[in-house]
């Protein structure tokens, strides 16, 4: 696996419907409409992914967030729609959505920044006293940023998976 791949996932999937494009667009609209319940803990219960949906000339965007204590984790799924003779192909590309990979960019420099500093003072000053904040700290905070991206974004890009084959009626190829 590449770096870059843990840094940013990304992932991609073709899924094939008998319904035609103009239908698959409709359903992508119907289904990611923002909407309104009457209270915070209804919204809650019935949405714990949220979608919004951007619709193209040949194909879709969308993007799928979480919010919890003021945080957002959001995936976007790029469709491109292909019409064909049983239906429509659609061919999905996810990542991590433009704020969420700037997040993840910049968390990353200034954990690698810190842990360049904290070797470069060590091997200057040959001590023990920085190791843990200039190396150890920024390390930890790389490995759990990797592993919480990595399983927030498979766990996320399964889902809106599991919603698309659900509402276009579509199997996965």
């Amino acid at each position: 696996m590449k770096i870059t791949q843990l840094i940013l996932p990304t992932d991609s999937f073709t899924l094939t419907t008998a319904l035609s494009a103009d239908e698959v667009k409709r359903r992508i609209t119907e289904n990611t409409e923002r909407k309104k319940y009457e209270s915070e803990s209804e919204w809650n219960g019935l949405f714990k992914d949220r979608y919004i949906g951007f619709i193209k000339d040949h194909g879709f965007t969308m993007i799928q967030y979480w919010e919890g204590n003021n945080r957002k984790f959001e995936i976007q799924a790029d469709g491109k729609l292909t019409p064909d003779a049983s239906g429509t192909r659609v061919e999905i590309k996810t990542q991590l959505e433009s704020a969420s990979k700037t997040i993840g960019i910049l968390l990353m420099a200034f954990a690698l920044f810190f842990l360049v500093l904290g070797i470069l003072v060590n091997l200057k000053e040959n001590s023990d006293d920085w190791l843990v904040f200039f190396i150890i700290f920024p390390a930890i905070m790389m490995v759990f940023y990797v592993i919480l991206v990595t399983t927030m974004f498979k766990d996320g890009n399964q889902k809106l998976k599991e919603f698309l084959i659900r509402i276009l009626n579509a199997a996965e190829e």
